[in-house]
C-alpha cells in the first residue's frame, strides 16, 4: 500500500511538474518575444538576487520541516502545528530582516554587484514576495512529509497560471518604455504569483490540519531541532546562491569584455540562462518529483536504520535517472539546431541546447541524488563539493571567459556540472554501500541512444517534409527505437522508468 501512496505521489508531481514546464516554456517564448533577449538577461540576474534572498529566509527550515514530520512515525495536530508555527516564524522573521536590508542595499547591489542600474527597481519589488514564499514553502513541507501531494500540486499551478496573467497585465502595459521597466512588470508579476500561492496552501491547510488526531506530542526543543536540520542546509544553499549571484554578474561582464557590447552579453546570457536551460530541464519533470518524494522516504529509512531500503532505493533511482538522462540527451543533442529555430527563432540558442546536451546525466543525476543526501544528513559533504567546484567555476570564468566568449562558459559549465555530479553521487553511493552498475545504467542507455538517433537520422532524412514536422518525426521516431533497444539489450530499470512500477526481477541485495 505504501509502494502505491509512493508511485501515486509520484505520479502527482510529474504530472504537475510537466504542465508547469510546459507553461513555463510557452510563457518564455512568449517573454523571450516581448521583452528581447537583453530584457531576459537582465531578469535572469535580478532572479540570481531573488535566489540568494529566498535561500536565506526559508530553503533550510522548509526541509526541517519535511524532515522532522517524516521522521515520525505518528503524527499528531500538536506536534504538526507547533512544527509549522515555528518554522513559519523563523522564515517571517528573517524574510522581513532580509527584505528590508534588500530593498535598503538595492541601488548599491544593482550598481556595483549587477553592474547594471537598471536592476534596483526590480530588485526592491521582489522584496515583497519573500514572507509570501518562505510562508507557503513551509506549508508544502509539511504536505510531503505526509505524502500529500495533491495540495502542493495544484498550488503551483494556480501560482503559474496567477503569474502568467499578471505577468502578460504588466508587460502588455509597460511595453516600449524600456528594458528596465519591462523587467520590473515580470518581477511584480513573480511577486503577485508568490502572494497568490501563499493564500491557497494557507486556506488549504487550515481545513487540513482539521482532520489530524488530537494526541498528545512534546513539542520541545523544536526550534533546535529545526535549526539542526535548517543551518547547514540553509548555509550550503546560500553559499552556492551567494556564488551563484557572484557568476550571474561576472559572467555578462566578461563577456561583454569579449563581445566588445554589454547588450549583446546580456542577450547570450538571457539566451542560455532564459531560453536553452529551461528547454532542457523540461523533460527532468519525473526526476524533479522523484527528488521531492524521496526526502520523506530516505529520511524514514534512515530514522528506522533500514539499510537495506536505503540500499535498494539507492540503486532503482540512480539507475532510472542515468537511463532516462541519457536517452534524453541523444534526443537533445540530435535535435538541437532545429528545436532552438522551432522554438525560439535563433541558431546560437540551438548551438546551445546541443553543448547543454552533453551534461543532461550529470545535472538531472545531481537533482535526484542531491534530494537522497538530504534525506540522509550527508548535506556538509555536499556543501564541500560544491563550495570547491564553484570558486573553481569562478576562477575559470574569470580568466577564459573574456578570451573565448559563450563557446568558453560552456566548457566551464560542462566542466563544472561533471565534477559536482560525480562527488555527490560518489558520496551517495558511498553512504549506501550501494555499487556502481556501469553496464546498465550508462554503456546500455548509450547504445540504446546511439541506435535510436541513426534511426531518426535515416528516417526522418529520406521523408521530404517541412522542417517542423522531420523534427517531431525524428523526435518520436528516436525515442521510440531507444527504448526498444533498452527492451532488447534488456537494461536494468526500464520498467520502473516507463510504468512507473517495480521490477518483477529484483536484483539481490
Amino acid at each position: 500500500m505504501k509502494g502505491y501512496v509512493f508511485i501515486k505521489n509520484t505520479v502527482i508531481l510529474t504530472v504537475t511538474s510537466l504542465l508547469l514546464r510546459a507553461l513555463g516554456l510557452v510563457f518564455k517564448v512568449w517573454t523571450s518575444s516581448a521583452v528581447g533577449a537583453e530584457g531576459v538577461g537582465l531578469y535572469q540576474l535580478i532572479t540570481s538576487v531573488y535566489i540568494l534572498a529566498a535561500t536565506f529566509a526559508s530553503s533550510g527550515i522548509c526541509t526541517g520541516v519535511t524532515r522532522l514530520i517524516s521522521e515520525k512515525s505518528t503524527l499528531s495536530r500538536k506536534y504538526a502545528s507547533a512544527v509549522l508555527r515555528k518554522s513559519t516564524f523563523l522564515t517571517v522573521v528573517a524574510s522581513a530582516v532580509l527584505g528590508s536590508a534588500l530593498f535598503l542595499s538595492a541601488d548599491f547591489i544593482a550598481k556595483y554587484i549587477l553592474c547594471d542600474t537598471r536592476c534596483a527597481l526590480s530588485i526592491k519589488i521582489l522584496c515583497f514576495a519573500l514572507p509570501f514564499k518562505g510562508t507557503a514553502a513551509c506549508i508544502k513541507g509539511y504536505y510531503y512529509a505526509r505524502s500529500k501531494t495533491m495540495q502542493p500540486s495544484l498550488c503551483q499551478l494556480f501560482e503559474q497560471i496567477v503569474r502568467i496573467g499578471a505577468v502578460a497585465v504588466f508587460v502588455t502595459n509597460f511595453k516600449g518604455l524600456g528594458a528596465e521597466m519591462l523587467t520590473a512588470a515580470l518581477l511584480i508579476g513573480d511577486t503577485v504569483g508568490e502572494f497568490a500561492s501563499f493564500i491557497y496552501i494557507y486556506i488549504a491547510y487550515t481545513f487540513e490540519k482539521r482532520n489530524l488526531a488530537k494526541a498528545k506530542a512534546e513539542t520541545k526543543g523544536i526550534t533546535r531541532e529545526i535549526l539542526r536540520i535548517a543551518a547547514p542546509i540553509t548555509c550550503s544553499r546560500y553559499i552556492m546562491s551567494g556564488l551563484h549571484l557572484a557568476e550571474s554578474s561576472i559572467v555578462p561582464t566578461r563577456l561583454a569584455v569579449f563581445s566588445g557590447s554589454r547588450s549583446v552579453a546580456l542577450s547570450q546570457y538571457g539566451m542560455l540562462k532564459g531560453m536553452a536551460l529551461p528547454l532542457v530541464f523540461f523533460p527532468a519533470s519525473f526526476l524533479s518529483a522523484l527528488s521531492v518524494m524521496l526526502l520523506p522516504e530516505t529520511s524514514q529509512a534512515a530514522a528506522k536504520g533500514d539499510q537495506r531500503k536505503i540500499k535498494e532505493i539507492t540503486r532503482r533511482c540512480v539507475g532510472i535517472t542515468l537511463t532516462a538522462a541519457i536517452i534524453i540527451s541523444g534526443i537533445f543533442f540530435y535535435n538541437a539546431k532545429p528545436l532552438g529555430v522551432m522554438i525560439f527563432g535563433s541558431e546560437e540558442v540551438g548551438f546551445m541546447i546541443r553543448m547543454l546536451a552533453l551534461i543532461i546525466p550529470f545535472m538531472y543525476l545531481e537533482s535526484v541524488v542531491d534530494g537522497m543526501l538530504k534525506g540522509l544528513d550527508q548535506q556538509k559533504a555536499s556543501l564541500f563539493y560544491n563550495v570547491a567546484d564553484s570558486v573553481l567555476r569562478m576562477t575559470l570564468i574569470f580568466l577564459f571567459v573574456s578570451k573565448s566568449g559563450i563557446i568558453g562558459f560552456l566548457s566551464i559549465m560542462i566542466l563544472s556540472n561533471v565534477i559536482t555530479s560525480s562527488l555527490n553521487t560518489a558520496r551517495l553511493i558511498k553512504t549506501t554501500n550501494s555499487g556502481f552498475d556501469i553496464k546498465n545504467w550508462v554503456l546500455k542507455p548509450i547504445i540504446a541512444a546511439l541506435v535510436g538517433g541513426a534511426a531518426a537520422y535515416l528516417v526522418s532524412g529520406a521523408v521530404g517534409i517541412g522542417s517542423v514536422a522531420a523534427t517531431i518525426i525524428g523526435i518520436v521516431i528516436q525515442l521510440t527505437i531507444s527504448v526498444l533497444a533498452l527492451v532488447i539489450l534488456k537494461a536494468d530499470c526500464v520498467e520502473e522508468i516507463f510504468l512507473f512500477i517495480p521490477s518483477r526481477k529484483r536484483r539481490s541485495i
